[in-house]
């Protein structure tokens, strides 16, 4: 795949082809990557933006694994998390990792930070 831009207008040309319109319904299932969201965004305006799930659970388990917790602790952390999030609880979880200063504080950002980024989305706790 080439550059956002030119991948977008490969999109649009395709949407035009098959007779889509400015106003026309569009959904995007992606992985939420730097300026992914906000080029689709920006050339389809009726655009449902939808976080692809294995993706999302990537940066999850990349954030709890460089808090090295013992094994017994990872994946009940992991489990719960993953189950806030299906519940729509996003914004408790970035309000309870936002302050954390242990080890992999900075993968911990990274993660709060992703979350914020996708917070509002209503297909973030949709996608199984």
């Amino acid at each position: 795949m080439g550059k956002y831009s030119e991948v977008i207008r490969q999109l649009v040309g395709a949407a035009k082809d098959r007779g889509l319109f400015s106003e026309s319904q569009i959904f995007a299932l992606a992985d939420g990557a730097i300026g992914l969201k906000e080029a689709l965004e920006d050339a389809f305006p009726q655009l449902q933006f939808i976080l692809d799930r294995p993706h999302l659970k990537q940066h999850i388990y990349q954030g709890i694994e460089a808090m090295e917790l013992p094994k017994k602790h990872f994946h009940p952390i992991f489990d719960a998390t993953v189950s806030l999030i299906d519940a729509g609880k996003v914004r408790k979880i970035i309000k309870n990792i936002q302050n954390y200063k242990g080890t992999g504080a900075k993968e911990i950002e990274t993660l709060a930070n992703y979350l914020i980024r996708f917070r509002s989305l209503r297909s973030l706790s949709k996608i199984s």
